[in-house]
């Protein structure tokens, strides 16, 4: 069973002071060597100890032949050999009191069923986390440190927490969006000591956390990982989930890749929709939502308000919105009277506000209609609308974007700009708006189901989560339920998980 570390207890691991990397290596593209670049990539300016026989020096780093050598328990061991080494490399790391371990190989690989099991055993009974087996590893940016044989783009810190249990997302998380940046990631491999839960309770400690990303194939540990949920939940911090394995055949292919039980869906919508987390359907919504979330994090009272230049743009969004509960604005009468005066005679002064009407002066008259809905009183957030992924030519979109930015410059609300679609193949505009500070949204479908998730998150229920565990408070009745209880009694047994406040 996992242990459960706290922060201090997890700063050896994810914000090391020093690293041995057993297993380094000098050759190009081998996990040892690419270990060895990540370490530094960010700026981190510990102590490295490449720990090989092989080399005299990798990547100006002095080599040692053995962790033996090293006079100082290091914070963080990296077991970056073949697997057929982890339990022989894992002795020796305990032996050197190492504070942490990270293990990149697949005990699968070493032929031996019984070894993952060693391998926790080892690590609980000298009481220092570890992380793995089968893990990437980690990036924490908020700290510029690194361990993982995936060496890390370079760019600073955001305010994303990602915790991937894939490989190949945890991989491309920070390569694939640059408007979405990240405070850590980290790829728990099989969580035979580090869970989930501690993932998440360390994650919230960074101060630039400001949503968590969860990409979830299976719950090792649920107490630990409910806990977690429960101090997001504290903590204000909302929890993004993406998740396979709704259907029966997806279920067969998580258990035959990770070798493990992938739980219900059903139970797994049920814990997460008690905890307040946001189960999103697919890979687009996942990192639309961060994107919004990473930027607005507190949407205030009121609705969604919104202006582009196109009606039947605005008629699809009022079908989106509706089916999807997304509020938007009724404006009030002022607000309606000052767009009434500055759209054209046939153009209906209301939200969504389609202003197109022939401007010359589309900028100004662009951020007039965009100050009108940001500071009505019944809006929350206000979106400017346009395809920012147009070619860089096209003048009347760079003139829609600058109308948009000017007008978020004094707005009252947060201001968001969202594309009409998700086709974003030039991206000249859409780093514009990163430099203001300000997401992109991609597409209409996409942006509005992140803001069904932030209008969710804000008005989750505001319970007493220092009462969210089950607890037995009324022993009289629990007992007497259980001195009913007969075999197959599913009726009792029922009544008694809810006496016990489950």
């Amino acid at each position: 069973m996992p242990g459960q570390f706290d922060y201090e207890t997890l700063t050896p691991l994810f914000n090391p002071q020093s690293i041995a990397v057993l297993g380094a290596s000098g050759r190009k593209g081998r996990p040892g060597y690419d270990t060895v670049v990540a370490a530094t990539a960010l700026g981190w300016q510990g102590r490295l100890f490449p720990v090989t026989p092989g080399y005299k020096e990798i990547c100006g780093w002095p080599c040692v032949s053995d962790i033996a050598q090293i006079e100082d328990p290091v914070d963080l061991a990296i077991i970056a050999g073949s697997a057929s080494r982890i339990e022989q490399d894992l002795e020796q790391v305990i032996a050197n009191q190492a504070k942490s371990v990270l293990i990149y190989g697949n005990p699968k690989l070493a032929g031996d069923d019984d070894l993952p099991g060693r391998l926790t055993e080892m690590a609980n009974r000298a009481g220092i986390p570890l992380l793995g087996p089968n893990s990437i590893g980690f990036v924490n940016y908020s700290q510029k440190s690194a361990g993982s044989w995936v060496p890390p783009e370079v760019y600073p810190a955001g305010t994303v927490a990602g915790i991937i249990q894939s490989g190949s997302f945890f991989g491309l998380s920070t390569l694939v969006d640059p408007r979405i940046r990240y405070a850590i990631t980290i790829h728990p491999g099989q969580e035979s000591s580090v869970s989930m839960g501690d993932m998440i309770n360390y994650a919230l400690k960074l101060p630039q956390t400001r949503v968590i990303a969860l990409y979830l194939e299976i719950i090792y540990d649920p107490g630990s990982f409910i806990q977690g949920l429960i101090n997001a939940h504290r903590a204000n911090i909302p929890v993004v989930v993406l998740k396979p394995s709704r259907s029966a055949p997806s279920q067969s292919a998580i258990n035959t890749h990770t070798g493990r039980m992938a739980a219900s869906d059903d139970i797994i919508n049920a814990v997460l929709r008690k905890h307040n987390a946001l189960r999103v359907e697919n890979t687009d919504e996942w990192l639309t939502t961060l994107c919004l979330l990473s930027h607005v994090h507190d949407i205030g009272p009121g609705g969604l308000s919104l202006a582009g230049d196109s009606g039947g743009m605005k008629a699809l969004i009022i079908d989106e919105a509706e089916k999807l509960g997304v509020p938007l604005t009724r404006l009030n009468r002022d607000s309606t009277r000052q767009l009434g005066a500055r759209l054209a005679s046939d153009l209906v002064p209301e939200n969504p506000v389609d202003y197109w009407g022939g401007e010359e002066h589309i900028a100004d008259h662009v951020e007039s209609c965009m100050q009108i809905i940001a500071n009505d009183p019944g809006t929350a957030v206000a979106v400017g609308l346009g395809e920012f992924g147009a070619v860089a030519s096209d003048e009347f979109t760079n003139r829609v974007a600058d109308g948009i930015m000017t007008a978020a410059e004094s707005a009252p609300v947060p201001v968001v700009a969202a594309s009409y679609s998700s086709r974003q193949f030039n991206n000249r505009r859409i780093d514009q708006f990163s430099r203001k500070g300000m997401p992109v949204l991609d597409g209409i479908s996409n942006m509005l189901r992140a803001f069904a998730h932030g209008f969710r998150y804000r008005d989750r229920p505001r319970i007493n989560t220092a009462n969210d565990s089950p607890s037995l408070h009324n022993t009289e009745e629990i007992g007497a339920a259980l001195g009913r209880l007969r075999e197959n009694d599913e009726h009792g047994a029922l009544k008694l998980l809810a006496l016990a406040g489950m």
